[in-house]
């Protein structure tokens, strides 16, 4: 029910404003003092902490590397990934593969499912080792990439080309997650691809709409590529 009388609302507008406000400025406290207690016990040695502070300069590459490092070294499997993200793409230190899997392999070995995946990517990529599509399923399967496992069964590379299995792993990462993530914009693509032209699925051309549009609605550039086209899926 709304209030009786416009004085009434506007007391009650300013009632939630100030306890708004309010609610910000704990939440900013609690934050700081959290995050001192960190630093505190980063500097103390704590290797969870010293992964934390480092996680939170995100505009900071080689100060964030630094603390990854601390962390890492003491066999913390996130800092291990993190640092290993770090060398594989060159952020904040110089690009070293070789480094990067060795951190990733750590983590890998301790169970880090991040790691395990970007295993995959190396492989799947040849970035510093040989080209391995077997050893990159076997990674992408580790770590539970059913997007990257996906593609390769799609294409059948290092599988056997299987593209009901490949579809059952892109639905999987397909879905969106309520208040999560919308769900992989490259597994919606890849399904209504396989509804169109019928792998895997019976063909269903209102099903492939529905997943091209979803896929667009993540900016995917194939989608919006397939969107754009005069006898596309868009066309009715």
């Amino acid at each position: 029910m709304l209030p009786s009388s416009p004085r009434t609302m506007k007391i009650l507008i300013h009632i939630f404003a100030v306890l708004a406000l309010s609610a910000a400025s704990l939440h900013a406290d609690l934050r700081e003092e959290y995050f001192t207690k960190q630093q505190k016990a980063a500097e103390e040695g704590d290797a969870a902490a010293q992964y934390y502070i480092g996680s939170t300069y995100h505009n900071a590459p080689s100060q964030a590397v630094e603390w990854f490092k601390k962390s890492a070294e003491q066999g913390y499997a996130k800092a291990q990934f993190s640092l290993g993200f770090h060398y594989m793409y060159g952020d904040g230190v110089p690009k070293d593969y070789d480094k990067a899997r060795e951190l990733f392999e750590k983590a890998a070995a301790q169970g880090n499912g991040h790691a395990r995946c970007s295993l995959g990517v190396m492989y799947e990529e040849g970035l510093g080792v040989p080209q391995d599509y077997v050893k990159a399923a076997e990674w992408y399967e580790k770590g539970g990439d059913a997007c990257r496992l996906g593609l390769l069964y799609y294409h059948g590379r290092g599988v056997r080309q299987d593209y009901a299995k490949a579809f059952e792993l892109f639905e999987k990462c397909a879905q969106p997650v309520k208040l999560v993530t919308p769900g992989d914009g490259n597994a919606q693509y890849m399904l209504s691809v396989m509804y169109r032209k019928g792998l895997g699925v019976r063909k269903d051309r209102k099903k492939a709409r529905e997943w091209l549009l979803k896929a667009a609605g993540q900016d995917h550039p194939e989608a919006l590529k397939e969107l754009g086209r005069p006898n596309g899926l868009n066309s009715t």
